[in-house]
């Protein structure tokens, strides 16, 4: 990620029509929703001994997710975002917020209209600056639209899809080499825009700051920008220590 410009994807659990839960399927509710994909269940080694600074992934522990369900193939656009703002007059509550290398950076100015890109934000841009208030009111607004069961991701249902099957540090390998196809990084593009503490990729996607929706390769469940573009809200909270 460049930018830190935090956005949602969402999940979809039951409802749907006969035939069309099978896994691999692509479906919309609606003409305004966002494009689903039907994700098998599963079990997958959740956490990792490395971690982040201040920020432990420990113990290793497995995870079973039992049942099928669908995420939203892209994150969520700003123009689908726009489309919900202007259907409830929802009051978006959420700040501009950059990841430095060490500490987050609230910025002075910036909203999901104006996430400070230096242009207007594109419809087919993520969606950004969204507190989790504001993207749990959109999941909460596509529900009531089709009748259908919207929610936010929990943590491992999120680490589930992310890793996609693998049990590497990304969804491809150990290596960092292919990371520009697949995730819009901190990258040369992004190091030539601005100066943060992380590492930075030693490719170029040709994005300075996000990249629209699907501009880069889907990981193996068919999903993209699940790594890489914007941070994503879940549905529970971060803990310390995994709850029992």
């Amino acid at each position: 990620m460049k930018t830190a410009w935090l956005t949602a994807l969402l999940i979809l659990l039951g409802g749907c029509q006969t035939g069309q839960f099978r896994v691999g399927n692509e479906f919309r509710d609606c003409e305004a929703c966002p494009v689903m994909v039907v994700i098998s269940p599963g079990r997958f080694t959740m956490g990792s001994r490395e971690g982040e600074e201040g920020r432990p992934e420990d113990p290793l522990r497995e995870v079973t997710i039992s049942y099928p369900f669908a995420m939203g193939k892209f994150e969520v656009t700003h123009g689908q975002y726009a489309t919900f703002v202007a259907a409830t007059g929802h009051e978006t509550l959420g700040t501009c917020a950059i990841w430095t290398g060490a500490a987050w950076e609230r910025l002075a100015r910036g909203s999901w209209r104006d996430p400070n890109y230096g242009r207007a934000p594109l419809p087919d841009d993520p969606v950004g600056c969204l507190s989790w208030i504001d993207a749990r009111a959109y999941a909460r607004w596509l529900s009531v639209q089709t009748g259908k069961r919207y929610r936010l991701p929990s943590e491992a249902e999120w680490e589930y899809v992310a890793r996609a099957g693998g049990a590497t540090r990304f969804f491809w390998g150990n290596g960092a080499e292919p990371i520009c196809d697949f995730s819009n990084s901190y990258d040369l593009s992004g190091r030539r825009a601005s100066s943060f503490a992380y590492e930075w990729a030693e490719c170029d996607d040709g994005y300075t700051h996000v990249a629209p929706v699907g501009s880069l390769k889907p990981n193996p469940f068919g999903l993209y920008d699940v790594l890489g573009n914007v941070w994503e809200w879940t549905e529970d909270c971060y803990t310390l220590n995994y709850p029992a």
